[in-house]
């Protein structure tokens, strides 16, 4: 047995130890562990001791080091905290305490008296910290439900149980895996495909020899696969020397040994083993590498909806951060297991409760580092299952289930933090909101291209110039549900809406600003153009003023999914001449124009800047509003549009986007009815030409 240390002094030295003691089989029967956690696994004692449902903010862990220690042992309350950062994150945490600060704070509520819960016994349990820096990290909060066990039905079909293995790599994780897929393959057609061989290959495979150990490349034009084929999702670093180019070619074709490989993709071939497959896709193998000659990269990159879209299944490398990591991981198996507490909350009798991490799905998917990398976006989307392999525990997503190793037969829904149809299997939810569209309904189509462009705007890129061409199989499968032209990351038949998104708020600031691509790769007027995350505004009116006219683009091929040389369009609107104040902040700004009466007037608008710089540079600038239209809400009138900047000939780019004053600070609406007005009686602006009161102005 393990010495186990009762006070630490090496955060290094209890890392290791630790680690000994989550791989000792009796590790929950050991005394010393059992001590062990009543040092470092508080909630028992604080966080359960007399609670209160006031909302007060209380303290957990002295540092940073003691949540550490505290999730690594085994504390799912501290683990799902800790577990929100990377590993880089949780390194910078535990090197900037002071020892004075706190590594988070923690309160309850009653859900009854805030969310009118049907059970008076629930609760909720927030843990955050809002001291840690956005530069450092965007996530700070998890949240529990805390239910009374007695209270929840259990499902008694169940069979599927959780593994207790300490390894990703367990004969138990891979008993659950072959599990999960049976289930798929005889209980989920036709929401996902049944498990005949693809009608369509990809350009090369490699055909695993899984009995001799060796691997070879296959040109499926000259030999024709059978069977059916997995794909591989990894981050793309230090894996320079084992590549596909003209040199190796001939080398990959006669044949590797496996061991060769790096080693993610030598357990990529492990994961085939296991499940009966010989056929694997990775893109560093079959697409040639040629740094001076990018013809092969360009064709297949145009074809990545087919190539994920036909595979079996995708194999999701969460856990390794580069391509000499492995794809399995070490973890403590008691934060797969159910959490049960006892409590007596507001001095109430002592009940026993279910605790359930709201944003577990979140956490264990959504942020993961590798899911927030741009090309890995529609790889998870376009595949119709994805088998992920995380730092803690094996998922499983396909269009008719979302499970994981701690959740087995179905992670529930109130944990998987509703991502609106962006998950595997993408085609079938855009097929399922077809079904369902009314026959006004089209813009729900579009609505779902808004969700997927928000979502997509928040991953890197390594190339920015890419972030058109990495989402093209996406948009190559959702024009066929759009039913009319792409354009530049918008939809012609949408585009008076899709004009309409404004750079997150809530990210762009000093330690997060948005910029506009300096090298061109989509004009001013789509959010492709900016390097941040955006957000959709077009939900607000139910129909816009303003009109699109016409759309040019030059495409550097005939496919209209490819880069972008030049663009402009017609846009048909109400605009007024104005000029920016140059005091103000990023947000709220005042605009001067000069009335019909020769007078100078102002009102202000809150400005969302598509750079972040511009809400400085733009300071004493002219520049025009163009109204997208007004609309009331709760019986106020509401406005927004775009804030342009005339380059030249009627020609004007996009800078801002822009909206009137809520309600409540604007009881009276006073700003939307003077800009209404303004907007009709302005004098007229340098434009292509007038049509009736509206003018038509060239955006690029």
């Amino acid at each position: 047995m393990p010495t186990i240390p009762m006070s630490p002094k090496r955060k290094d030295d209890c890392d290791v130890q630790l680690l000994d003691i989550i791989r000792d089989t009796n590790f929950d029967r050991s005394n010393q562990a059992v001590n062990f956690r009543r040092q470092w696994m508080t909630p028992e004692n604080t966080i359960f001791k007399d609670p209160i449902t006031d909302s007060k903010s209380l303290p957990h862990q002295q540092t940073f080091t003691d949540l550490k220690v505290a999730a690594i042992s085994g504390c799912q309350i501290c683990f799902a905290f800790w577990n929100q950062f990377s590993d880089a994150q949780q390194q910078e945490l535990c090197e900037r305490e002071s020892g004075r600060e706190q590594p988070c704070t923690y309160y309850f509520f009653d859900t009854q008296r805030i969310h009118y819960a049907a059970n008076e016994d629930d609760y909720n349990l927030w843990v955050t910290n809002e001291d840690i820096p956005r530069s450092l990290a965007t996530h700070s909060v998890v949240a529990f439900t805390v239910s009374p066990v007695d209270g929840e039905e259990v499902d008694s079909n169940s069979k599927l149980a959780i593994p207790q293995s300490s390894s990703t790599s367990s004969n138990e994780t891979w008993h659950l895996i072959q599990q999960w897929r049976d289930r798929c393959n005889t209980t989920h057609q036709p929401f996902c495909e049944p498990p005949h061989k693809p009608t369509w290959y990809p350009t090369r495979l490699l055909h695993l020899d899984h009995t001799r150990q060796r691997a070879r490349l296959l040109e499926t034009s000259r030999t024709h696969p059978t069977g059916q084929y997995l794909t591989l999702s990894y981050r793309w670093q230090n894996i320079p020397s084992f590549l596909l180019t003209k040199k190796t070619h001939q080398t990959l074709v006669e044949g590797f040994p496996i061991s060769s490989m790096p080693h993610v993709f030598r357990d990529a071939v492990t994961v085939c083993s296991h499940l009966g497959i010989a056929l694997l896709w990775i893109d560093a193998l079959c697409i040639m590498q040629d740094r001076h000659d990018q013809s092969d990269w360009r064709k297949e990159s145009l074809q990545m909806d087919r190539v994920y879209s036909n595979a079996y299944l995708n194999i999701f490398a969460a856990a390794a951060t580069d391509g000499r990591c492995s794809l399995f991981s070490e973890r403590n198996p008691a934060i797969l297991r159910e959490l049960v507490i006892s409590a007596a909350f507001n001095g109430g009798k002592e009940m026993k409760y279910r605790m359930k991490n709201i944003y577990f799905w979140r956490n264990e998917v959504e942020i993961v580092p590798l899911n927030l990398r741009g090309w890995v976006f529609q790889e998870r989307l376009l595949a119709q299952r994805v088998l992920r392999f995380g730092k803690n525990q094996v998922t499983w997503e396909c269009a008719c289930t979302r499970a994981a190793e701690a959740f087995p037969n179905g992670v529930p829904s109130g944990l998987r933090d509703v991502s609106s149809g962006i998950a595997a299997n993408f085609i079938q939810h855009l097929q399922k909101v077809q079904d369902e569209l009314r026959e006004d309904g089209r813009r729900d189509i579009y609505q779902t291209w808004d969700r997927l462009v928000d979502a997509y705007s928040q991953c890197s890129l390594t190339k920015p110039g890419d972030k058109l061409v990495a989402l093209a199989g996406i948009a190559k499968v959702f024009s066929s549900f759009a039913k009319t032209r792409y354009v530049a990351g918008l939809w012609r038949e949408d585009l008076e809406n899709g004009l309409l998104w404004s750079v997150n708020f809530s990210q762009h600031e000093v330690d997060h600003p948005s910029r506009r691509s300096k090298v061109y790769r989509a004009p001013s007027w789509t959010w492709a153009s900016v390097d941040g995350s955006v957000w959709s505004m077009s939900f607000m009116p139910e129909r816009e003023t303003w009109e699109v006219l016409d759309v040019s683009l030059d495409l550097a091929s005939e496919d209209e999914m490819s880069p972008i040389k030049t663009a402009h369009l017609l846009l048909k609107c109400d605009v007024l001449g104005v000029t920016v104040s140059k005091d103000g902040g990023y947000g709220e700004r005042t605009f001067f124009f000069t009335g019909p009466d020769g007078e100078s007037k102002s009102f202000r608008l809150y400005v969302y800047w598509d750079e972040y710089e511009d809400h400085v540079k733009m300071g004493g600038q002219q520049a025009y509003l163009a109204s997208a239209g007004f609309w009331v809400q709760t019986g106020s009138l509401l406005g927004h549009g775009l804030l342009l900047v005339h380059v030249g000939d009627g020609t004007y780019r996009r800078c801002a986007y822009w909206q009137t004053a809520d309600y409540w600070l604007d009881p009276e609406t006073i700003v939307a009815k003077m800009l209404q007005r303004a907007l009709k009686q302005a004098a007229e602006i340098p434009c292509i030409r007038r049509e009736g009161d509206a003018s038509v102005v060239r955006l690029v």
